[in-house]
């Protein structure tokens, strides 16, 4: 289902959970934190590879080097926003 949103990284704005990383957020207007990479896990890949099914990844803003995104810890409430950076 398309939702004609963006994930993009809200740069003014902190995580809930892990106060020292910015704040994901969907938005209906996109912006330059709103390029996702999807780069491969292992060094066995190269990025610009092909990614198949069942190989674990992790994301990058493009516009934000050596910065990638992650969740917190913990399990969060359904509808909160997750960390980056």
């Amino acid at each position: 289902m398309k939702s004609g949103k963006y994930l993009s990284v809200i740069p003014g704005k902190l995580a809930k959970e892990e106060r020292e990383n910015v704040r994901l957020g969907l938005d209906v207007n996109g912006n330059v934190f709103s390029h996702i990479q999807l780069c491969p896990r292992y060094k066995i890949d190269k990025d610009g590879d092909r990614i198949i099914s069942n190989v674990e990844l992790y994301l990058k803003v493009f516009e934000r080097a050596n910065e990638y995104i992650h969740s917190a810890e913990h399990e969060s409430i359904i509808g909160k926003m997750i960390a980056c950076c």
